[in-house]
């Protein structure tokens, strides 16, 4: 497909995808009806939007069975208060400090089973987290292995909603989105320069 074709389509496309599914093919035939080539391409590259994967869903695609509650439980100096959610690695516990010192809210990761393969990643990431020091990227605050053997690591929670919710909720205004994600391109690239390359972003 020339500059030209590619420009047609890509008109076509963004204005596709705001209308209800039922409704974006008679628009790609009214627009491009006459241009095979070019209708086939941008029912070819719509069909693949429609059924791709939203932006921040996990690429995950077998997530063990819940875990029994965790609820009261004790890692370190930190108290289980909840289930905040669950990947194919492992589940993140909402927690609270309770050794008596202060009070402190954090994020508790805690590995699935026991298989080598992950006790290996698990630790390395939570040595990676060590090193890392930026306001855009949550800090670990603590680490350790429970009594079944099982590696478990304490960041820094950030309670809210995620970013494109919060955009959406607040009616951010385009340049505002733009800021947020260069925002979250500096995290990125604070990482890079720490030799760090994340192969999960959403």
């Amino acid at each position: 497909m020339d500059e030209a074709g590619w420009a047609q389509v890509n008109a076509v496309l963004d204005e596709a995808v705001e209308l209800p599914p039922a409704e974006r093919d008679t628009l790609l035939e009214a627009r491009l009806g006459s241009q095979p080539a070019l209708l086939g391409r941008a029912r070819a590259i719509l069909a693949s939007l429609t059924s791709s994967r939203a932006f921040l869903e996990p690429l995950v695609d077998h997530i063990p069975p819940a875990p029994p509650s965790l609820t009261g439980d004790r890692f370190g100096a930190w108290q289980v208060d909840g289930l905040l959610g669950r990947g194919g690695m492992g589940s993140v516990y909402r927690v609270s400090r309770v050794d008596g010192g202060f009070e402190q809210q954090a994020a508790l990761k805690l590995m699935h089973g026991q298989r080598a393969v992950d006790l290996a990643r698990f630790e390395a990431e939570r040595q990676v987290l060590a090193r890392l020091d930026h306001p855009g990227i949550a800090r670990l605050l603590d680490g350790g292995i429970d009594a079944e053997g099982r590696p478990w690591m304490a960041m820094e929670r950030i309670d809210g909603q995620p970013v494109d919710q919060w955009c959406n909720a607040a009616a951010t205004p385009l340049a505002g989105r733009v800021a947020k994600v260069l925002d979250a391109i500096e995290a990125v690239a604070a990482a890079h320069r720490m030799l760090v390359l994340h192969r999960d972003l959403k």
